[in-house]
């Protein structure tokens, strides 16, 4: 999100001491910011939710005070006023995204891995767990294609203005802190949907350390990235099951284990971390309704 590095000294140049509110604000930023690293792993993200949560609450209290209210009465007509409320539309538009991209794998999760406790009479007869993972794939790139478009989305967002116009240090303070916060919220979502789609927030080695685990096979990596505490869960899960699908395309009817219990281990793995952010997501989707409900009322008074 263009814009917040434009203001992001504010605190740094203010004659008086800030609201405290608006320190809580910053530090809560400040928390975000250093999980940038962190990787996508169901920990991870579950750490950015809660710092998430965290700060759209700290920005609640802030939208209640009364010298909030006064600095959005002065400034009505201007820009920023429009962008600060498109911009929690924007957040719950994501948050939503996220929401259904998680609900809708966490449903396909549990209908195979039900399958997979009943295959003592389910997997001889083939058609069966055929058919079941035929629908989770299936379902997987519905979800990729609706949260590939949530992320295409973000590119589209308008720039916050360069430049305002405000002699009051305390308004532009609050300003430029309303923008970083949607920038850093913007941060979290693009982090999380790209988790769900099964990507690596971040990639190590170099030279032929990089070129060596090119050569290796993704199977062999994310056993390795398990045993490192920092696999994507949702690509283990996709590689499990395309695992079984090629064992099922190349034998006929399944036989003996081919896969099937560390599927289903996986899958179980995969049910507690979709499950676990279904639950954040509620959380920081009913804060960011607040939020646009209060900015409703400031705009609307």
């Amino acid at each position: 999100m263009g814009g917040s590095s434009n203001y992001h000294a504010r605190s740094n140049s203010l004659p008086t001491r800030p609201h405290p509110l608006v320190t809580e604000c910053d530090e809560h930023l400040c928390r975000l910011k250093a999980l940038d690293s962190a990787p996508w792993t169901a920990p991870g993200m579950a750490k950015k939710l809660a710092g998430l949560q965290d700060l759209q609450e700290c920005v609640n209290k802030l939208l209640l005070l009364r010298r909030t209210r006064e600095a959005f009465a002065t400034q009505r007509r201007e820009k920023w006023v429009d962008e600060v409320f498109d911009g929690s539309l924007r957040l719950l538009d994501l948050c939503s995204a996220a929401k259904d991209g998680v609900i809708h794998t966490k449903e396909c999760v549990r209908e195979l891995q039900s399958l997979v406790r009943r295959r003592s009479s389910s997997w001889a007869c083939g058609n069966g767990v055929v058919n079941q993972v035929e629908k989770y794939l299936a379902s997987r790139k519905v979800v990729k294609r609706a949260i590939q478009k949530a992320l295409t989305s973000l590119k589209t967002y308008g720039t916050k203005p360069s430049s305002i116009s405000i002699k009051d240090i305390e308004t532009m303070a609050l300003i430029g802190l309303l923008f970083d916060v949607e920038a850093a919220s913007v941060n979290v979502f693009e982090a999380l949907m790209s988790y769900v789609l099964g990507k690596k927030g971040k990639t190590r080695g170099s030279g032929w350390a990089l070129v060596s685990k090119l050569m290796r096979s993704k199977r062999a990596i994310l056993i390795e990235e398990a045993a490192e505490g920092e696999a994507n869960e949702f690509a283990t899960v996709d590689a499990a099951v395309d695992t079984v699908a090629s064992k099922l395309n190349s034998d006929g009817p399944m036989t003996g284990n081919s896969g099937i219990e560390s599927m289903g281990d996986q899958l179980g793995k995969l049910e507690v971390c979709v499950q676990d952010l279904e639950g954040g997501l509620d959380g920081l989707f009913r804060r960011l309704i607040r939020n646009r409900v209060s900015l409703l009322n400031i705009i609307n008074n």
